[in-house]
């Protein structure tokens, strides 16, 4: 990437990210904002408790950064805590780009814009979430494991896990990614003595969340709506959404998808997975049974569920997604480890919730290999419009993800 071309890179990002912010910091809260910003002023007062603390379904990494840089500079407001939010969700771009040039620059600048743009994720870089500072740690430590620093990244994936308990999904990942890229499929007592040696923060960070599992009698810190329990829901939407959002890629991938199917090992394993997918998708989660006229996963959801037929019919994007992603290349092997830790991590949440899909769908575009400039360039014109769409949903409080 020349000079030049990053240079109008950052003024484009720099320049869109400014009128988003300027268009959203005086709106009224957003959804979930209320508890996060009542969280955050709490603590920024000096009320850290036990209770304050239990009462959140998440660890209070997040709420904690932000009060105590509210405290630090004297900003208390709901615009001034959305600036604070926005700046390291944006940072989070620039790990994106140094993660993307260490596996293949000449893909970086079109990554870097696709993924400044995804639609399931832009909205959230502008207001009070957790997901965007997890994901700017979860970045960081895989940055950090690419240069093979590894107690650096086991010590951001800490962070992480600090914000978002569930991400320790994602260390269980990276751990499994440096010992094949060191060591293989090689067992010893000194390879596992140099492993442990290299992941140890992983490891009692594991070590931890099953203790605190123990202890608290739930993943989560405030209470029975998100017990540990295994759904599918999450699986299905996301290779639903993956239909829609990477629509270029899938269309580019029709001719080897047909060639797939000719294999008749492949037609069984989707015929299964139909099966599984007729008895298993539910979408039961007391959140995702109101407001379908508001939020557009329970609308989708519960529209896939009125009867048989539409069930039928919305396995048909769900079905050619497993089926383009099967003949979609990574840029390394370990790559495609991916995807069954996308799946552990989905099957854990009960709730269909598509910024849920942040961390598999970022992580997807810096493994993936671009295709031809048409497909890259088309994406960005899907994710211009669907996520224009989606703000102006947002910002005019007709709809929410």
């Amino acid at each position: 990437m020349n000079k030049k071309f990053g240079l109008i890179l950052f003024l484009f990002t720099f320049g869109v990210s400014i009128i988003a912010f300027w268009l959203i910091k005086d709106q009224p809260f957003i959804i979930d904002e209320p508890h996060h910003y009542k969280e955050i002023s709490k603590l920024t007062e000096g009320q850290i408790t036990l209770e304050t603390i239990r009462i959140t379904a998440e660890f209070p990494g997040y709420h904690l950064a932000m009060a105590f840089l509210r405290y630090l500079l004297g900003l208390n407001s709901l615009p001034a805590t959305r600036f604070l939010s926005t700046i390291f969700s944006l940072f989070s771009i620039f790990i994106f780009y140094l993660i993307s040039k260490n596996i293949s620059a000449s893909e970086t600048p079109l990554k870097v814009v696709q993924f400044f743009l995804f639609p399931l994720l832009f909205i959230f870089f502008f207001i009070i979430y957790t997901d965007c500072f997890s994901l700017f740690f979860l970045l960081l430590a895989f940055f950090f494991l690419v240069k093979k620093r590894y107690q650096a990244s086991g010590f951001f994936g800490l962070l992480s896990v600090i914000v978002r308990q569930n991400n320790v999904i994602w260390l269980g990942f990276f751990s499994l990614y440096i010992y094949l890229k060191k060591y293989g499929f090689r067992f010893s007592p000194r390879v596992i003595f140099n492993f442990l040696k290299d992941t140890y923060i992983n490891t009692l960070v594991f070590m931890g969340m099953v203790f605190f599992i123990l202890w608290n009698g739930a993943p989560i810190l405030g209470g029975g709506i998100h017990p540990l329990s295994v759904h599918f829901d999450n699986i299905f939407f996301i290779l639903f959404s993956f239909f829609i959002l990477f629509l270029p890629l899938n269309i580019a991938n029709f001719p080897l998808v047909i060639r797939l199917l000719k294999n008749p090992l492949s037609v069984l394993i989707l015929g299964a997975i139909f099966i599984f997918y007729l008895l298993t998708f539910r979408a039961n989660h007391p959140y995702n049974q109101f407001l379908p006229d508001y939020f557009l996963r329970n609308f989708i959801a519960s529209l896939a569920l009125s009867s048989l037929q539409n069930k039928i019919l919305f396995f048909l994007p769900i079905g050619y997604s497993i089926l383009s992603l099967w003949v979609s290349k990574l840029h390394q092997k370990l790559f495609y480890l991916l995807y069954p830790f996308t799946i552990i991590f989905l099957s854990l949440l009960w709730l269909v919730e598509p910024r849920y899909y942040i961390i598999p769908f970022a992580l997807f575009l810096l493994f993936k290999k671009q295709k031809s400039f048409l497909v890259e360039y088309s994406t960005i014109i899907i994710y211009i419009v669907l996520t224009g769409f989606l703000f102006w949903g947002t910002l005019s409080s007709k709809f929410f993800l």
